[in-house]
Order: structure tokens, then sequence, then C-alpha cells
């Protein structure tokens, strides 16, 4: 984590290199968007923008070349406590993407402004994801509660993974529809079939959703559903801790950074890329073992089916993680020049490595609020909440040493002092933290995922 004196230092050195009239190109992307992302929210700012400047990136990617089918837009739910900076996040992120990306609340729209219909003048109301580069739903209960679950979240899981939707008007279809209707309508790739009072269309936008806790019951009928699997769920317990400080510190949008960003975005998008291809058998397997390696432990004590944590879709947001990593390096490396085709480097596996278990966290601990059923209760491991916990304890980012840890540790919960020292060890070799001298530890500057 980046201390204040360093944050400010980090700030004024990368403004003083910007200007609104040229453009750093070899500025690191996804450092800046951190630097942005802490200056609004330190830490968990910090991680915020960092999967969603990956998220835009994968917006921008053609398909895989050697497999169109697999989806490359990486959807983004930030999920926790209400009040807690999820929209704000997504709001002051989405400043930092081109004007002329659209970018869509859609959250309190009905089924007919969503996915589209036929009014009373006999128009054809254009479905909202026509017109959205992103989609932005700023309270996930909202968007789907209130109406037929099924009316809103069956369409969106098409539109999600870039299906091709229909959207049948019985009621409201018109035979003697104005050809001209029609055909405007087809201008814009919304095609109307008056036989069947049929709309249908394919759109591609990314959603970024902000969600509290949900109840039990929608909980269990999105997950059923596979609306939850369909975005990559960043999930967050807020530690008092966090609490304190975010009551405590003011934290102040750097709008210079979010400019030079913004410009960075724009740069990027105009790179053509000719190809990109899925990673080979080696480093899929190499990230698999590390995946498993962190859970397997935890996975065993709570008899969960390792098929129920890792699936194919956990498979395609750590690719997807992979890709845009792979793009944003390349890109760095040519000065934004057009790229023949994307090769990856041990670089791109480390950084997906580096957070592995931030991928699979909702599935093993899946947050939940009692209002319809009493929820699932998942019990962590001790050296998980050992590690939880000194996460939180090193939260402000200042040195502490070896035995204030441990007796703050002792006093949330009963365990051995060998476990915490395990892990502190196991904090050490993921990067979360560091020790710049015996016995002493702190957050590192790097530590940029939630744990």
């Amino acid at each position: 984590m980046i201390e204040q004196e360093e944050e400010k230092k980090t700030v004024d050195q990368n403004a003083n290199n910007s200007s609104k009239n040229s453009v750093d190109k070899t500025v690191d992307i996804l450092k800046l968007a951190q630097t942005v992302g802490l200056s609004i929210a330190g830490f968990l700012g910090a991680t915020v923008f960092l999967e969603l400047e990956l998220a835009f990136v994968n917006s921008l990617l053609p398909p895989f070349f050697d497999n169109p089918v697999i989806r490359m837009m990486q959807h983004i739910l930030l999920y926790w406590d209400q009040s807690y900076l999820k929209t704000t996040m997504i709001d002051a992120f989405c400043k930092s993407i081109p004007e002329k990306y659209g970018i869509l609340d859609v959250t309190s729209n009905s089924p007919e402004m969503l996915f589209g219909t036929i009014n009373e003048r006999d128009r054809i109301v254009y479905p909202a994801f026509t017109q959205a580069h992103i989609a932005k739903i700023t309270e996930l209960s909202t968007f789907a509660n209130g109406r037929n679950l099924a009316d809103i979240v069956n369409p969106s899981n098409k539109i999600m993974e870039g299906e091709l939707v229909t959207r049948q008007l019985l009621k409201f279809g018109r035979r003697d529809l104005p050809p001209s209707e029609i055909e405007r309508a087809a201008g814009i790739g919304v095609q109307y079939s008056p036989d069947r009072a049929e709309l249908s269309y394919r759109v591609h936008p990314t959603f970024f959703a902000a969600s509290r806790p949900l109840d039990n019951r929608t909980y269990t009928y999105l997950r059923g559903s596979g609306h939850l699997f369909r975005y990559h769920i960043l999930q967050h317990s807020i530690t008092d801790e966090e609490t304190k400080k975010y009551f405590i510190q003011v934290y102040r949008p750097d709008t210079n950074l979010q400019e030079q960003l913004r410009q960075l975005n724009n740069e990027l998008s105009s790179v053509h890329i000719k190809e990109i291809k899925l990673p080979d058998e080696n480093i899929t397997k190499e990230i698999l073992e590390s995946l498993v390696n962190n859970i397997e432990e935890e996975i065993l004590e709570k008899k969960l089916k390792l098929s129920s944590v890792i699936d194919l879709r956990t498979r395609g947001d750590i690719t997807r993680e992979l890709v845009a990593h792979a793009v944003l390096r390349t890109v760095n490396e040519s000065g934004f020049t057009d790229i023949e085709k994307v090769e990856y480097d041990v670089k791109d596996v480390q950084f997906v490595k580096r957070n592995i278990r931030h991928f699979v966290e909702a599935k093993i601990n899946p947050l939940f609020t009692e209002e319809w059923s009493r929820p699932i209760v998942s019990k962590q491991l001790p050296k998980q909440r050992a590690k939880d916990l000194i996460t939180s304890i090193l939260f402000d980012g200042t040195e502490k040493g070896r035995n204030e840890i441990v007796l703050a540790v002792l006093a949330k919960m009963d365990v051995s002092i060998a476990t915490i020292d395990n892990a502190l060890k196991e904090l050490l070799t993921d990067g979360k933290i560091n020790s710049d001298r015996h016995g002493f530890y702190k957050m590192t500057k790097e530590g940029d995922i939630i744990a």
C-alpha cells in the first residue's frame, strides 16, 4: 500500500510528466489506474481501478483468433457492504473512458426500455444496450428486484455473453409497421419481424455493476440462473480498521491523473491488434497448479467440490485478465503501435498468479444478508483468517513489529502463534507485505488486489 507522502510524490511526479496536449506513452497504464483509484478510495480504490481498467481493455479487443466462441468481455461486479464507495468508484472510473464510448446507467430502466419494444405511435423503442459500450448497474438488487426476475435476468445473460437476443412482442407487435421504421432499426442492428412480432439483435456491452450483499433468495436465483457467474466478482469484507480509516481520511480524486488515464485509454483504443490466441496448455497448467495450491486446503476443510469452485467460467475470468495484461504490456513495449500478434510473457503469468485467490473468493465465502432466510455461514480456516486479520492490521500502511501483530491477531481469534507466523510467511511470499528489517512488516506498494 502506498503511504500518504509517497502517494503525493507519485501523484505530483505523474502530473508533471503530463499535459493536456501530450500523452506520455511510456506510462504504465495499470499503475496509473491504480494511482487514480488510490486517490479516490485508498487501497480498495486502487484494487477496483486495476480491475476496471483490465475490463475496459478487454472491451476493446477482437475475438480470440483460434476460438471466437469464448467471449472477450470481462464483466465486473463490486460486491460488499453498502455505503462503501462502489458506485463512486465505477462513476469515477468511467470519467477515464473516452467520450466516444457510450456509458449508460441501466439500473432502473423497465424491461421495455432495456430490451426494446414498440410504442403506441408505431415506433420501435431501441434496446438501451444498443447505445452502450459500458452498461453501469449501480445497485444489482435494484436492477433485479421489483419485477419478474426472469424478465430481466434471462435477456441480460444473453447480452453478457454476446449472444443473439430475441424479444417477442405479442402484445405490442404490429404487422403494419411502416417499412421505413423497420429499415431505420436495421441500420443500427435491430431486426424486426412483423410475422413473428419479434425484435432481434446482438450487442456487446461490458457490465460494471455494484451490489451490497444480496438476500439469500435473490442470490440463489441469480446464482442458479448463471447471472452471477457471468461477472468477475470482486468481493470484500469491510474491516473495522478500514471503517475507521475511511471515516477519518479525506480522499480527493486526482483529476489531472484521471485526464491522463483518459487520454491513454483513447490512444489505446486506436491500436489495431491483428491476432490474439488463447494461452497454451503449459501456461494454463501453471496457473491451475497455483490456484489449486492456494485453495485446496480450504475447500477440503469445507467439504466443497473442486468443480464448484474452479470451473470453465473461472478459467475465462483468469484468461481475460491474462490477455488484458499481455496486451497492455505489449502496447507499452511497442509505443502504442499496431500489434501483429499478442505473445504471452512470464510477467503476464506472474501478474495473474500473484493474486490468484481473488478469482474464486466469492465462491468459497459468498456474502449474504439475512432478509429472507438464514445466511449460509462459511468458516474460514485459521491461517486464512489470520492472513486477513494481518492485512487489515497493516492496512494503514505503517510498519508494525511481529509481537504487535501477534497480540492484535490473538485479541480477535484463538489461534496458535505458529499459525500466525505461517500466515506472515505466506503474505511475504505472495508479495502482499514486505519486511525491510527483521521482525517488522508493512503493506507493499504492489499490494493492489483484495486478498
